[in-house]
């Protein structure tokens, strides 16, 4: 059986993805690389999450293992392949087509992100290496402390909250190294608004709340932040 840990990013318009693939805790591979193209990076990190499924599928085929475990911190890597999402653009359709074809016997796992599992941990730092063009081989830290690395392992944490309580997120990126965005799904994936969190100077992990036209889960969603805050912030 081969376990896979596979994660993506968003930097400054660039949608990275990056994998890990063991048996046992033998290290066979590990993949990383960069989306450039409109298509892939007009849905920001969730591309990348997507692409490092596919390439580990291929590189799993090419090598002839077919039973494998996937480790993901983003649900939608494995809802749009069993049908519990709708794919509604071409990319995730292609991404559900393509691995709902390719006989693998996947078993999906969903860890929590930012929390210290190694191998986790090691899929995000080469999603981030593969963002800036960095060898596998030759992999640089990402200064934790970084406004963008702290950014992106807030609202990690924050789409697990939300995913508990039915209120599904996509990451779209960190913007300027000043704040990071999630898009607010229902539990039909239909848009309900956009949370914006700044870290900067004056503003410590705040929130801004845009376009959410239901009010009432506007304030849910408010209440629950409030709630939530300082627990992530102790785990970053």
């Amino acid at each position: 059986m081969i376990n896979i840990y596979v994660d993506g990013s968003f930097i400054n318009g660039i949608s990275g993805y990056g994998a890990v693939i063991l048996k046992g805790n033998e290290v066979l591979e590990k993949l990383s690389g960069s989306l450039t193209d409109k298509k892939y990076t007009s849905i920001r990190q969730v591309s990348g999450e997507l692409f490092a499924v596919i390439i580990s599928a291929e590189w799993c085929i090419k090598n002839k293992f077919q039973n494998v475990n996937i480790f993901y911190d983003y649900k939608g890597i494995e809802c749009w392949v069993t049908g519990e999402w709708k794919a509604k653009n071409s990319v995730t359709r292609e991404y559900a087509d393509f691995i709902r074809n390719s006989g693998l016997k996947i078993k999906w796992h969903k860890v929590a992100a930012h929390t210290g599992d190694k191998w986790n941990e090691e899929a995000d730092r080469l999603a981030k290496n593969g963002i800036q063009g960095k060898d596998v081989k030759i992999i640089s830290e990402v200064k934790s402390d970084s406004a963008a690395s702290a950014l992106e392992s807030f609202c990690s944490l924050l789409m697990d909250y939300l995913d508990e309580r039915k209120y599904y997120s996509v990451f779209e990126g960190v913007f300027n190294d000043m704040y990071g965005r999630l898009e607010i799904l229902d539990e039909e994936n239909r848009r309900l608004g956009i949370i914006d969190v700044y870290k900067t100077l004056k503003k410590n992990f705040t929130p801004d709340f845009r376009a959410f036209k239901d009010k009432k889960a506007e304030m849910y969603l408010r209440s629950l932040y409030d709630s939530v805050r300082d627990e992530i912030l102790l785990k970053i």
